[in-house]
């Protein structure tokens, strides 16, 4: 009897004196042909950008733009013509691609598919070197002091939103009243939130990094890619720079662009600094500039020019308080 030890891997293996079985040359396995195939050569178009102020929709010449692949690979840059139009040669088709349009002030971005019935993007962007068309929009009645919250809705309803300034003032502006404590009058810091109410006639005022935390709100609530922005002592020159891109500013200046006047006040709750009210303080959105003149949207008086020199030495009197925002998608 022949006892068969050992593990079978691939071939039989015998134990003792057994002779082995003849071995067999492996046949070598066929090598298939290499068959020279032509290489399919990917299809292109033309990729079209056309550029369009969003709140008129006239076409924007001499704006220059990047196109990069989705990897950020730069393919070129263009600038448009005077029909707003601008064109890349040879996209292939499929292909994924950004569009980056750049301001001095901010940096847009849209990313798109290349297809046959996708190869034109309009962007739709911020004017430049033109007056600005916030819309006029007044206080009173409803907020007797809520020049901030006026001046905020109406830069939002420049940029298509459909929000009031009551509901910016009650469901979005954060609101501390003053209190009397141990002798002492006491109240917010006008950075963190609006002191009183701006609905009421003894409200006070609020400064631009609560201002900016209401658009967040605001913008968060509607799911809004909103930047909003402290500009607080920014020079003439860089608020120039946000308006001839289109970009409006709310600034704070004094009334009748007097000198400030100050009064009594409060203290900060939770430190030991006392806040000497302004009582001239007003907040407005400035829309326009040139060499000798800036035009505003005043919440009490609807479009008004003023002196550029007096104007920007009233918003430094009060401290070169100033915000902005603008919609990026």
């Amino acid at each position: 009897m022949i006892k068969i030890y050992g593990l079978f891997i691939g071939t039989l293996i015998l134990a003792g004196c057994v002779q082995q079985p003849e071995r067999t040359k492996p046949i070598a396995p066929e090598v298939p042909t290499v068959v020279d195939e032509e290489v399919q050569e990917l299809e292109t178009i033309a990729f079209k950008v056309k550029l369009t102020e969003f709140s008129t929709g006239n076409p924007l010449a001499n704006q220059t733009f990047e196109l990069q692949s989705a990897k950020g690979e730069l393919l070129g840059t263009g600038t448009t013509n005077a029909q707003g139009m601008a064109s890349f040669e040879d996209v292939a088709l499929g292909q994924e691609v950004n569009v980056l349009l750049e301001s001095p002030v901010m940096k847009i971005s849209r990313h798109f598919i290349v297809d046959n019935e996708n190869d034109e993007l309009l962007i739709e962007t911020y004017a430049q070197n033109k007056a600005i068309s916030v819309p006029i929009l007044l206080q009173e009645p409803e907020l007797p002091t809520g020049c901030e919250m006026t001046s905020l809705t109406a830069m939002l309803n420049y940029y298509g939103e459909p929000v009031t300034k009551e509901e910016m003032a009650k469901k979005f502006l954060k609101k501390v009243p003053l209190r009397i404590e141990g002798g002492k009058l006491i109240g917010p810091d006008p950075q963190d939130a609006f002191t009183g109410d701006p609905t009421s006639a003894k409200g006070v005022y609020v400064f631009p990094q609560a201002v900016v935390e209401t658009a967040e709100k605001y913008a968060t609530s509607v799911n809004e890619q909103f930047a909003a922005s402290d500009l607080s002592g920014s020079s003439s020159q860089e608020i120039e720079k946000y308006i001839t891109s289109g970009v409006p500013v709310l600034m704070w200046i004094t009334r009748e662009l007097e000198p400030p006047v100050t009064n009594n006040g409060w203290w900060i709750e939770g430190t030991m600094e006392y806040h000497k009210t302004f009582q001239n303080q007003h907040a407005v959105v400035l829309t326009g500039i040139d060499e000798s003149s800036v035009t505003i949207m005043d919440p009490l008086k609807g479009k008004v020019v003023h002196d550029k020199s007096e104007f920007f030495t009233s918003y430094e009197s009060l401290g070169s308080y100033a915000m902005t925002l603008y919609k990026e998608s």
